[in-house]
Formats: C-alpha cells, sequence, structure tokens
C-alpha cells in the first residue's frame, strides 16, 4: 500500500475531526465548561459548513459569531491559538494517554504488543514440543503393544 501523506494531511485539515481539541482550547484558555465550548464548537462546525468554510480556514471572525450564537460574547482567540488547534499533526501528537495516536505511545503499544506476542508464540512452541513429545510415546507405547499381540 502507498500512502500519499501530504493529500491525506489536506484532507485531514480540511475536515472538521480536530474540532475536540478546539473545544479543549476553549476550556483552557478561556475557561469555559467543556458542555460550553462544545456547544460554542458545534455552531462553529455548522456555520462554517454552511459558508463553505474548510476546518482549517476557520477564522477568529467565525469562531467569535459562533460563541456570540451560543455564549452571548466573542472569546477573542488568536488565528494562531486556532490554527495550533485545529492542526491535525498536533492533534495526533498531544494524545499520549494510553490507547492515544501520539507517535511515543504508539511505538510503547507496538513494542508491548510485540513482547506479548514474543511470549504467546514461546508458549505456542513449548506446548507444540509437549504435544509432539507425547505423540512419540503414544507411538511407542502403540507399537509396543502391536509387537506384544
Amino acid at each position: 500500500m502507498e500512502v500519499n501523506k501530504e493529500l491525506l494531511l489536506r484532507r485531514a485539515a480540511a475536515g472538521y475531526s480536530t474540532v475536540t481539541e478546539l473545544a479543549d482550547t476553549l476550556v483552557r484558555e478561556r475557561g469555559l465548561s467543556f458542555r460550553t465550548a462544545h456547544a460554542v464548537v458545534t455552531a462553529l462546525v455548522k456555520l462554517a459548513a454552511a459558508e463553505g468554510v474548510e476546518g482549517g480556514g476557520i477564522s477568529p471572525g467565525l469562531v467569535d459569531r459562533a460563541a456570540e450564537d451560543v455564549i452571548g460574547e466573542p472569546l477573542g482567540l488568536s488565528r494562531d491559538l486556532i490554527s495550533r488547534s485545529l492542526d491535525p499533526a498536533r492533534f495526533v501528537e498531544i494524545r499520549t494517554l494510553p490507547g492515544g495516536p501520539a507517535p511515543e505511545e504508539m511505538k510503547r503499544a507496538l513494542e508491548e504488543r510485540r513482547i506479548a506476542h514474543s511470549r504467546t508464540t514461546s508458549l505456542q512452541q513449548l506446548r507444540t514440543d509437549k504435544i509432539r513429545e507425547r505423540l512419540h510415546k503414544l507411538d511407542a507405547v502403540t507399537r509396543e503393544w502391536g509387537e506384544g499381540v
């Protein structure tokens, strides 16, 4: 399989898959409850989609319009803060909790899986060897029994 990383990154930036980080940013930067931040971001996505604005093109003005509709006042976020919040690469990079997609977490999880796979393979080989040994013993006993008849 060949992956066109640039195309996928552009598509990810154009969509709205990272807006949860924008909601998290509203919680951290403006002290909104997550419920309220989520409502603002929901209104923002509806507004952006209606106006044909892709995720990467969300402006401070658009965020303020959505916020005014939901909480009655603008939030005054900088373009840089919005861009960082919606950046797909950063979105992945900062999700470092166990099971998250951050590169270091993925490396850790893959190594954990490799170790578990190795243990399972070793255990399976041990069981296979024991079964072969027992089959050989059974063959020997069967041959002995057959010779005694």
